[in-house]
């Protein structure tokens, strides 16, 4: 985008390119700008403590310390399902549909 300043208009510039026999100057918004925001990141790690930066590492064994609870509780889950499992099937070991055994009719009635 090229920006059409006004007449009179004072703007902030870089020089890129002098040509004195031409009598020619080459200029640059735009790089002004990214110095600008360059010096301003510059400043702002600067400022940064070292207790500050995160490091790969840290996330990483967190990461795995979530993994190894969600484990924990899993297999916990899986005991329970497994021991619910084994309940459910001594009943139905016992009578098909949970029926009570017929009761033996008495000799004579």
């Amino acid at each position: 985008m090229v920006v059409e300043p006004e007449e009179g208009e004072t703007l902030e510039v870089k020089i890129i390119q002098m040509d004195p026999k031409k009598r020619r100057i080459v200029v640059s918004i735009r790089e002004i700008e990214e110095e600008k925001v360059k010096k301003e990141l510059e400043e702002a790690r600067k400022k940064t403590k070292k207790s500050d930066k995160v490091r790969i590492g840290d996330i990483i064994t967190k990461e795995i310390e979530k993994l190894k609870q969600l484990a924990r509780r899993s297999v916990g889950e899986d005991e329970q399902e497994e021991s619910e499992a084994a309940a459910s099937l001594e009943v139905e070991e016992g009578e098909p549909d949970g029926e009570e055994p017929p009761e033996a009719e008495s000799a004579g009635g």
